[in-house]
């Protein structure tokens, strides 16, 4: 595994970037002389899902990936589990390989086996051998040739001490053969194996694997001690009788034991051809056992490397690639067909398919074009204005019907928002159906009570190409997936339903709120003052994007220098089709902001001639402040005015991109609210401020800024308005705000 040579980083929405540490070392990585070695391209991306940042990877180095079975593209989202699997699928193969060449390699009635029986035979049946053997016997009670003297008188004790020397001295030659040839047969087998893993271990200094020298000293061992016990037995069946001197002997002098040793030459010389068959028939019976053997182990290795069951990448590929063939030409499609808010491709009952959502006008026109456009034939059609709608009313006539609220213990909600945070940024990077993930209770069985994560995702049926089923369980708690369609809250071409609050940008059918008036902490008396809104109220689609992009401020990117850009009128361009510009973006986020990266989608629009009047501080709304389930919220928006929600768990959102698939647009962290019996936000009601209430159901803490809902579920989505005041160091304030157009001044009250 290579985490030096090659280094590679997709950090954007269109490029990856491949680091080459050093040209040798490339060269070295993709070499096919490491063939046994599992590589890996680490991969390391943001804002992109995993499978395009590999797509992109692959196509940089297509020349080289092609038929490697063992370079694998590896995310750093992903589990390590396809890892282990490849490491284990190659070590096993790299293993079978050698157990068969061991397997291949043991000798029966060869010449091999023929040449390593006669060289041990003259080594270690030498005259000159079995003397050194028979001095250095050890018989108890008498010692060796360096003992003090021993001198028997009886021909009974000399009988007794010869013959336990001869016992002694054949079984040491006994051992010693049998040692002799099982080393002389694994070195044969080493030799071989380690010629063949010079050329596949080159760049590994040609080290025989830990596998096979396991394997090799097992069955050194093992002929070891089967000779230790046999061949002693041989050598005294053979050398039943020795004649004993009748004359008294030292039996520790070198010349009595040389001439024992030399009658023991003798009797083996005599029946050398008898030693042989026999050591020989023993040899050839261990080798066909241990030949069976090695064949029971390489079936059970084989099995096993069967169950690792890891999928072909050359195919992965293939079905990675179908994520970019079905539509050509997007931006196109992004001209013509406005009215589609999104879509997702991929397999429904293992055939692909295409859901597409679409809502505003034109839609017939837009699934013709399509139609047209797409490569898949089966096309689902999904109005978010109806059919959403319809699941909308069915999920709210059963929650009437249930009129109960179910409030999750602390600790358990607690261990489910770690879990939560731990796995949000992984799942909506690696699941293109998810987009947005929060805490709940089971909805898709019978057990309401159960906590549980919720995973909100466009279409529960298919499963996007290249991709995995959604988690039915996450560290042990249960998953719930819902069908959602989650939008921005700006108001595309709709009428107004009232004009106090209505803001848009010149020219433009969009319309948004305006949500919390500030100004700016600097004691300067150029103090900027004006109001806060949603990013993408105040800024085009372009803008949009390159913010997020950018994971900055829009005052510190170069392409927020052009103020006029992104100038603000009062009502919206639809609502009064007056370029009435009461202020300009003074600073703007859209993503996720500081360290712990929480969702935000905010502007700060600088009014161009305020009229400050007398005002108090709003407080921000701390956590203590909140009790989900318990907390009631209001906001006063351009569509829906003053409404009141339900405060939900938090939860963390990501927005399709019908242009870009492989973008993932999230806010992580938000606050989350349930409508109560009229809907608490619809399009127009973006960048609208949403307070706490009091005892007396007013406006009093600030908790965030609304910027998107949910179409099913009926929840808002609202970014939190401390993190919004830090990002642009501003200070919320009550009352009204008198500003000065183009056209005429307007009171704006928030009170």
């Amino acid at each position: 595994m290579s985490r030096t040579s090659i280094e590679c980083e997709c950090n954007n929405f269109r490029t990856a970037l491949v680091y080459i540490v050093d040209q040798r070392k490339k060269e070295w990585f993709f070499s096919s002389r490491l063939s046994n070695s599992l590589r890996v391209i680490w991969i390391h991306s943001k804002s992109i899902r995993t499978i395009e940042a590999k797509l992109q990877i692959y196509k940089e180095y297509e020349y080289d990936l092609p038929h490697r079975y063992n370079i694998l593209l590896h995310h750093d989202l992903e589990d390590v589990d396809s890892i282990c699997k490849a490491s284990g699928t190659l070590k096993f193969e790299a293993l079978c390989r050698d157990i068969l060449s061991l397997e291949r390699n043991i000798p029966l009635r060869s010449p091999e086996f023929e040449t390593i029986l006669q060289a041990t035979f003259q080594e270690i049946l030498s005259c000159e051998k079995i003397r050194e053997i028979c001095y250095h016997v050890n018989i108890e009670g008498v010692g060796t040739i360096q003992s003090p003297e021993y001198r028997c008188h009886w021909n009974f004790t000399v009988r007794r001490i010869k013959k336990e020397l001869v016992r002694e001295t054949l079984k040491e030659i006994g051992q010693l053969l049998g040692s002799k040839i099982a080393l002389a047969i694994s070195k044969h087998i080493e030799t071989y194996l380690q010629r063949n893993l010079v050329t596949e271990f080159l760049d590994l200094e040609a080290q025989i694997t830990d596998e096979v020298h396991t394997v090799v000293q097992a069955l050194i061992i093992r002929f070891i001690r089967i000779f230790f016990d046999k061949l002693g037995e041989i050598f005294v069946e053979v050398l039943t009788y020795i004649a004993t001197f009748i004359l008294s002997v030292d039996v520790n002098s070198a010349t009595w034991r040389k001439k024992v040793a030399d009658e023991i030459h003798g009797k083996i010389d005599q029946n050398t051809d008898s030693i042989a068959r026999n050591i020989l028939d023993l040899v050839i019976k261990m080798c066909t056992e241990t030949k069976g053997d090695l064949k029971d182990v390489l079936e059970q290795i084989r099995r096993l490397s069967e169950k690792l069951s890891l999928p072909n990448q050359s195919e992965l590929v293939e079905e990675w690639l179908n994520r970019e063939i079905y539509i050509e030409d997007r931006a196109e499609l992004k001209i013509k067909c406005p009215s589609i808010l999104t879509y997702i491709a991929g397999r429904r009952n293992n055939e692909p398919s295409v859901t597409v959502f679409l809502k505003g006008e034109n839609k017939e026109e837009a699934k013709a074009f399509f139609r047209k456009k797409c490569k898949i034939a089966s096309i689902d059609f999904v109005d978010v204005t109806t059919e959403l709608q319809d699941r909308s009313e069915k999920l709210k006539k059963r929650r009437e019907q249930s009129k109960k609220v179910t409030l999750m213990d602390s600790h358990i909600k607690n261990g489910l928002r770690t879990i939560q945070k731990r796995y949000e940024e992984k799942l909506m990077a690696t699941h293109s159906n998810i987009i947005g993930i929060g805490l709940g209770h089971m909805m898709s069985d019978g057990n309401h009570d159960q906590p549980c994560i919720v995973l909100y995702c466009l279409d529960i049926s298919l499963i996007p190409f290249g991709e995995q089923e959604l988690p039915k369980y996450l560290d042990g708690y249960p998953v719930d997936i819902r069908e959602d369609v989650i939008m921005f809250g700006h108001c595309t071409n709709c009428r107004s339903l009232y004009n106090g609050c209505s803001i848009g940008r010149p020219f433009d059918d969009s319309a948004g709120s305006v949500g919390f008036f500030v100004r700016s902490k600097e004691t300067t008396a150029n103090q900027d003052i004006g109001f806060l809104t949603a990013a993408h109220v105040a800024l085009g689609n372009d803008f949009l994007e390159r913010l997020y992009e950018k994971r900055a401020l829009l005052s510190q990117n170069v392409f927020a220098s052009n103020i006029h850009e992104h100038e603000i009128i009062h009502p919206s361009w639809k609502d009064s089709k007056i370029n009435d510009k009461i202020g300009t973006v003074s600073d703007a986020f859209c993503g996720n902001f500081g360290p712990n990266e929480k969702g935000v989608d905010a502007a700060f629009v600088k009014l161009n001639k305020p009229v400050l009047e007398e005002n108090s501080e709003v407080q921000m709304a701390e956590d203590r402040d909140l009790k989900p389930g318990e907390t009631l919220v209001v906001k006063t928006g351009r569509t829906t005015g003053h409404t009141t929600g339900l405060l939900d768990e938090r939860f963390s959102v990501s927005f399709p991109n019908p242009y870009n698939p492989a973008l993932i647009v999230s806010f992580n962290d938000c606050h989350f609210v349930d409508e109560l019996e009229t809907p608490f936000f619809e399009g127009g009601d973006s960048g609208s401020g949403v307070f706490l209430i009091d005892s007396e159901s007013q406006p009093c803490k600030a908790l965030g800024i609304a910027f998107a809902f949910s179409q099913v579920f009926q929840k808002t989505v609202v970014c939190d308005i401390r993190d919004v005041v830090d990002a642009f160091n501003v200070t919320v304030y009550k009352k009204h705000i008198q500003v000065s157009s183009d056209q005429e001044q307007e009171p704006m009250d928030i009170s």
